[in-house]
């Protein structure tokens, strides 16, 4: 949880902040990513893919998961170095299958989007979906059944 603590000042690294007598001062924000992170990918989810495609002339990174019978696709771009803005862009994205109910999940706040029905068409056995929000931090695509929720 703390990765490192100066001794001789108010500085640590790690998921939380802490002060000189070790007690926590706050989460940083990849604490809660963690948790989004830790809660999905358990013993119920097991890794099928690993893909990089193209999209948008960006490289992406696609990786295929299954939890409960179900499919689920974690994207982010990848072809880059990552930077510490929070632009989304908005790019169309085809999936080889049919999903149910699909679903949008930012995994570092854990907020979950449903997905229009007007974003989504029917094509070769699968589905396009446009303007889905990407950028260099995993987002995941889902049927909504196999995404965990409050």
């Amino acid at each position: 949880m703390i990765d490192l603590q100066y001794t001789f000042m108010l500085q640590s690294f790690g998921l939380v902040r802490s002060d000189t007598l070790k007690e926590v001062v706050y989460r940083r924000p990849s604490f809660y990513a963690m948790q989004h992170i830790h809660s999905l990918f358990d013993d119920d989810t097991m890794p099928q893919k690993h893909l990089v495609v193209k999209i948008a002339g960006r490289e992406v990174v696609c990786n295929l998961f299954s939890r409960f019978g179900k499919s689920i696709r974690a994207y982010w771009f990848c072809d880059r170095m990552p930077d510490s803005g929070l632009k989304f862009t908005p790019v169309n994205i085809f999936v080889p299958e049919t999903l149910e109910e699909p679903v949008w999940v930012e995994m570092i706040t854990g907020r979950v989007f449903e997905i229009p029905a007007t974003s989504v068409k029917p094509r070769d056995g699968g589905i396009d979906i446009k303007s889905v929000p990407m950028w260099d931090s995993p987002i995941l695509i889902a049927p909504r059944a196999a995404i965990p929720m409050r």
